[in-house]
């Protein structure tokens, strides 16, 4: 259900949102924000966020957010295939020298503009980064350009992202767009980091006329609640900790607040019913700690660190669940392989199966050896176990259907187990009793 968490992609993602750092401490209101950007703003842009760090230290939002990743990679798996308290250190450094360097270039705060103009260029969203006159903009472009594949001084602005982005950003036909400034006057001015999100309005008619119905699978019914009754939505985040989150979701009016609470609704019971998510514990409770409050014609959700922890707890299990399919795919895929050099070896050895997976490959490199260690059970010897079929391959007495290579278990796991075929087919076998029936026993 959820992918490996990295920190080489935590550092790609914290330095987009936090690479910046401010010298002076400010609180900017919500006209002051849109005015910086609105020379950028047109009917495509869909989002504007603005980062104002002057209290932020990327050391110490790393630190605050550690302890998630490794619960979610350890609930995944992944606990084992990285030191992730290894590469958290190594992500601090980065970033506080980093930090540092933004810091002596004097640059203060950053905004990030999304729009849909910006499609194609390999990010929909650039970086702007107004810069006061005593500023080496120099300097700037330079700190910034060790992030960024391209920035652009325009004026007392540096722009930085995609190059086609930032071209079609320069390009922009300012419009006014005062949802923005509605959106961020609902956010807390004391929170460094402010975002809002206005739909395009040509976004909501696509909406309307790809989905007259949202699928079933997402909980069903009218968009409408989203394509009419939507207005804006507002996020704000006290950092460092990153995980006190305000989310406001502005609608026309109450009914069409309580419609698109109810979609949400619908949406969540889709998600926690799904057959991904078949192991989570309580999925009323998940589905109750992820919805809104409905207040007036808004919907808002406020999350804290408990917060995150109650739903981690609940996904525990499915990411286990996840996990353990995944390792049922790349054991499967790693059997097919080793048939298909048994069947090499065969073809080039007068139709004769090899006594042993290493007598094969003593003789020849049919696969790598690597692919004989078992995911699910990484430490286990053997990892896989062949059976030499007691017929020649061409014999006319050939049993297809013997089992010709499976995976070693002391306890029969829940799920089953991978098993090989001598007509080259893999399967995995849920029933032991099945499984000893196979094998003749």
């Amino acid at each position: 259900m959820f992918p490996t968490i990295s920190s080489r992609r935590l550092v790609g993602a914290a330095l987009t949102v936090c690479v910046l750092s401010a010298a002076v401490t400010t609180t900017v209101s919500a006209d002051t924000i849109t005015d910086k950007v609105t020379p950028y703003l047109d009917e495509s842009t869909w989002l504007v966020a603005h980062i104002d760090v002057d209290n932020f230290e990327p050391g110490a939002w790393l630190t605050a957010i550690e302890p998630l990743v490794i619960k979610a990679n350890t609930a995944a798996g992944n606990d084992a295939s990285y030191d992730v308290q290894a590469q958290f250190a190594g992500s601090r450094e980065a970033m506080d020298m980093m930090h540092s360097a933004v810091l002596a270039a004097g640059v203060h705060e950053f905004y990030l503009i999304g729009s849909f103009n910006m499609l194609g260029s390999g990010s929909p969203v650039a970086l702007v980064a107004p810069l006061d006159e005593q500023v080496n903009q120099d300097a700037a472009a330079e700190v910034f350009g060790q992030v960024f594949p391209a920035t652009v001084v325009a004026g007392n602005v540096l722009l930085a992202g995609e190059a086609a982005a930032l071209t079609a950003l320069q390009a922009t036909t300012a419009t006014p767009r005062p949802g923005f400034s509605t959106a961020f006057a609902a956010t807390d001015a004391n929170d460094p980091l402010r975002a809002a999100v206005v739909p395009a309005p040509f976004v909501r008619r696509v909406v309307r006329e790809m989905f007259p119905e949202v699928p079933a699978e997402f909980g069903g019914g009218s968009p409408a609640p989203l394509t009419a009754g939507l207005q804006w939505i507002a996020l704000s985040g006290g950092l460092p900790a990153m995980t006190d989150i305000a989310l406001k979701i502005e609608t026309k009016h109450g009914d069409a607040a309580s419609d698109l609470s109810a979609m949400v609704g619908r949406l969540l019971h889709g998600l926690v019913t799904g057959p991904r998510a078949e192991n989570v514990r309580d999925t009323d409770a998940l589905v109750r700690s992820l919805m809104p409050v409905t207040a007036g014609s808004a919907l808002i959700w406020d999350l804290d660190e408990a917060g995150v922890q109650a739903i981690l707890d609940q996904l525990v299990p499915t990411l286990q669940s996840s996990r353990d399919g995944a390792m049922k795919v790349q054991l499967m895929n790693q059997t097919r392989v080793i048939l298909v050099g048994v069947y090499t070896y065969v073809a080039e050895h007068d139709d004769t199966f090899p006594e042993s997976i290493e007598a094969m490959l003593a003789v020849g490199a049919y696969f790598e050896r690597d692919l004989l260690i078992n995911p699910r059970r990484p430490d286990a010897s053997p990892g896989l176990v062949y059976r030499k079929p007691p017929w020649p391959a061409d014999s006319k007495d050939f049993d297809y259907q013997f089992i010709m290579l499976h995976e070693t278990y002391d306890v029969w796991p829940e799920g089953g187990i991978v098993a090989g075929f001598a007509d080259a087919h893999v399967e995995v076998i849920v029933d032991e009793a099945d499984f000893r029936k196979r094998l003749g026993e």
